[in-house]
């Protein structure tokens, strides 16, 4: 019987096998249809640059516990996003999220000391993420409005090749066109049956020949500060930044950058 082991590996040297066992544990645990070739788009072929996978092995060499680091940069700094966190319940009583993110905070310290570190934390991982005494930066309410005649909102432009490479990768990303403007949208029907569209964010021409249009008839939604609010809607964007400017932390990541599907 062999010992428990913790196993790091960069884009260039993850296997199928590696990512066979990494889809394992995340569909045990997340259960959200993880195959090898969205973790290989994810994380092994990624146009930034390399990101990693940890995966810890218990002393049967079963994968238990995972954590996935893709490379996605913030306004051409370098920066990893944390991703996909998983633990079989059967291996909770241990610490291995701790340890998971030791790895991963040395790796990137030691290898990129001037990166960015950042998140998009889902409910069930407030706790963890808190507990690994992040910094939270910001939790607030996005206050949507419907579009209407009016409609004049700034919004983050999505280069080209993100565009092409992971928006248009994921599931229910859409594309409109709205006063000569190109604009990327997060479309699905709440409960499966009120249909509303999310902006992430401009897009070139170019850019958005390659979502799939929206339909004419969904609703489209933008957050904002100011009044006429349809429903309030809670989110969090987390930040920890290795040895880079204060000026970096202050900006934080787009929605658009968000881990979807």
């Amino acid at each position: 019987m062999s010992e428990m082991k913790i196993l790091c590996l960069w884009s260039e040297n993850i296997t199928d096998e590696n990512l066979k066992d990494f889809c394992e544990v995340a569909d045990k645990t997340l259960g959200d249809d993880f195959s090898i070739e969205r973790m290989r788009r994810k994380y092994a072929k990624n146009i930034y640059g390399s990101g990693f996978i940890v995966i810890i092995y218990n002393n049967k060499d079963a994968p238990v516990a995972i954590w996935g680091v893709r490379r996605n940069d913030l306004d051409n700094q370098t920066a990893f996003q944390l991703c996909d966190l998983a633990v079989l319940q059967s291996a909770r009583d241990k610490p291995y999220v701790f340890m998971l993110y030791r790895q991963i905070f040395n790796e990137i310290k030691n290898l990129y000391p001037g990166a960015i570190l950042y998140g998009f934390p889902n409910e069930a991982s407030h706790a963890v993420t808190k507990g690994l005494k992040w910094q939270f930066k910001e939790y607030y309410f996005r206050i949507y409005k419907g579009v209407n005649k009016d409609f004049n909102e700034s919004m983050p432009l999505i280069d080209d090749l993100y565009a092409q490479n992971f928006l248009s990768q994921c599931e229910n990303m859409r594309v409109a066109k709205i006063k000569n403007k190109y604009y990327v949208l997060r479309a699905y029907k709440v409960r499966n049956l009120i249909p509303m569209a999310f902006f992430m964010g401009e897009v070139s021409e170019q850019g958005a020949k390659y979502f799939k249009k929206l339909g004419a008839f969904w609703p489209k939604f933008y957050w904002s500060v100011n009044s006429g609010y349809l429903f309030l809607r809670r989110s969090s964007r987390y930040i920890l930044n290795l040895k880079a400017s204060e000026q970096h932390t202050r900006n934080m990541p787009p929605m658009y950058k968000a881990d979807y599907k």
